[in-house]
């Protein structure tokens, strides 16, 4: 049984695939994704194999990241929706300091775990060559959840009102969570609780069944944040369907940018200054 390897390009998306013949015949095993740029560009990772997500565009992405060009460094990054986790691990190779995601689906989440180890397979090859400028072995802390966004407020308000965030790698009463981080690590980082907060939220299109009411969800959620949190986070985004209206407050965020890419669009919101 040969396995062979080759890549396809539809519409914006950039997929690579693992491909078995068997008796002539092509099966599609696993997608993959690939991270695009930083210092860990090249790392490729799985998406999830069925219908429950929806990965993000790679144009979509591009966009992203270049409008956040320079604003990731120290960061917390929230994928609130992270089906396989694309966009906080290129917010990993980007600078971020920690990256927390949250996916409610069973199977999504199995696979983002996944991705997590071989992500941390990796970093664990390489972290040898790897030095902050201290000089001291670099970490790079990952959190997953496997809960609905919606109820994660308890464990966000812990983060912004946390004297000293400290790694855990066990469940807790706000869902089941994988605390995979390389080792050895700086706690210097752990210390440090001044890094701001980037939501990224890409939830199922309004259009699915279920979901119709998603964007005003996502606006009442983040109204009901306490004034510490809203302190801590520094930018909210939002990939949602083009048609789809959504307000342009969120709490004291305001919309500062729109990028439309046919049917999906990114929005920006930042507080007044």
């Amino acid at each position: 049984m040969a396995k062979q390897r080759y890549k396809t390009y539809h519409k914006n998306t950039y997929k690579q695939h693992d491909v078995i013949h068997t008796a002539n015949r092509h099966h599609i095993v696993k997608q993959k994704f690939m991270i695009t740029r930083g210092i860990y560009k090249g790392t490729s990772l799985f998406l999830n194999s069925d219908n429950t997500t929806r990965p993000t565009k790679a144009l979509v992405k591009k966009s992203f990241f270049d409008v956040m060009q320079g604003q990731m460094s120290d960061k917390i990054f929230i994928e609130c929706f992270a089906g396989s986790g694309q966009m906080g691990f290129e917010s990993l190779s980007n600078g971020a300091k920690k990256v927390i995601f949250f996916e409610k689906d069973m199977s999504a989440f199995a696979n983002l775990t996944n991705n997590i180890r071989l992500f941390d397979t990796m970093l664990q090859s390489r972290i040898q060559h790897i030095k902050d400028i201290n000089n001291q072995d670099l970490y790079i802390p990952i959190e997953s959840y496997c809960m609905d966004f919606f109820s994660s407020l308890p464990l966000l308000e812990s983060l912004a009102n946390a004297e000293s965030s400290k790694p855990r790698n066990k469940k807790t009463d706000f869902g089941v969570k994988n605390g995979i981080m390389s080792k050895p690590f700086s706690l210097n980082h752990y210390r440090n609780n001044h890094a701001k907060i980037i939501l990224y939220l890409d939830p199922p299109f309004s259009c699915r069944d279920g979901f119709h009411d998603i964007y005003t969800k996502i606006v009442n959620f983040i109204q009901s944040f306490s004034e510490s949190l809203l302190q801590k986070v520094d930018v909210i985004v939002i990939e949602k369907m083009s048609i789809a209206e959504i307000d342009n407050k969120l709490g004291p965020f305001c919309l500062n940018k729109i990028s439309k890419f046919g049917k999906t669009s990114l929005v920006y919101f930042k507080k007044h200054t």
